[in-house]
């Protein structure tokens, strides 16, 4: 387990206690990584537009069946260890701490163990309020002559908003009350963490054109529309007009920020 900040009289069946309900927290994450590639699975499987060979079916069918036992064995563990980490939490819970924030701490500790879990540790971080002003701090139309973006006046208050944004979100996600197992815990993030942010909020870009097709849907011709920026916080709008919006690669880098936080 990741070496933490135990209370200094923490004892060891304390500290002990408090393992298991790591690695409980752990048995959970993958449960649900599990369930997330069973359910790609089942999209193969149903080959909904005849995409696969029955042979490739047939491989999925034989993958779906080892994750469903991997999965099995992982209840079974969950359900070993489940009385021990509730009885953890629900006394970090009265010792003050929001429940959430325990559970965001002691997933953020477990996944320091497997890399994988990480896009599971902190689900729900990420805010509507910090994709904007990150998207203001990295728009390319605030760009000069050789490359280098334009701060202005706009941009320079988005980049600090933006710090806010996501220190407000630490505190209000990770912060935790004295306890039996652990100190007053406060999460802050230093200008090296706020620079990897701003560094991979950009993922990549794509191209986008403009098709033009003949009555029977064949392409006449294709113009160039500059590009699509991908982000690290996906954006997307549904049938209905509605904006949905996808956290999970930004959760997975601040959890990666946080873990290296708590090991210090």
């Amino acid at each position: 387990m990741l070496e933490i900040r135990f209370k200094n009289n923490a004892t060891e069946n304390d500290k002990t206690a408090f393992g298991i309900a790591v690695h409980c927290a752990g048995v959970k994450m993958t449960i649900s990584m599990l369930e997330d590639q069973i359910a790609a699975l089942d999209k193969k499987i149903e080959n909904k537009n005849g995409t696969y060979t029955e042979d490739e079916v047939s491989g999925f069918e034989s993958k779906r069946a080892v994750l469903e036992s991997d999965r099995d064995d992982m209840l079974a563990k969950e359900a070993d260890l489940l009385p021990v980490y509730e009885s953890v939490r629900d006394s970090m819970i009265e010792a003050g701490s929001i429940p959430e924030n325990v559970d965001n701490v002691l997933r953020c500790i477990a996944a320091a163990e497997n890399s994988k879990l990480e896009k599971y540790a902190l689900p729900n971080l990420g805010t509507v309020e910090i994709y904007n002003y990150l998207t203001t701090c990295h728009d390319l139309k605030s760009t000069s002559e050789n490359g280098k973006a334009t701060m202005s006046k706009a941009v320079k208050n988005a980049y600090i908003a933006a710090e806010d944004a996501v220190q407000r979100a630490l505190r209000e996600s990770l912060s935790l009350e004295e306890s039996d197992y652990t100190e007053k815990l406060t999460i802050r993030f230093n200008k090296t963490d706020m620079r990897l942010i701003h560094e991979t909020f950009i993922t990549g870009f794509s191209n986008k054109y403009s098709v033009a097709k003949d009555d029977n849907g064949n392409e006449i011709s294709r113009e160039f529309k500059g590009v699509n920026v991908a982000k690290s916080i996906a954006v997307k709008t549904t049938k209905d007009g509605d904006t949905k919006y996808n956290f999970t690669k930004f959760n997975t880098v601040i959890a990666r920020l946080v873990i290296g936080k708590l090991a210090k």
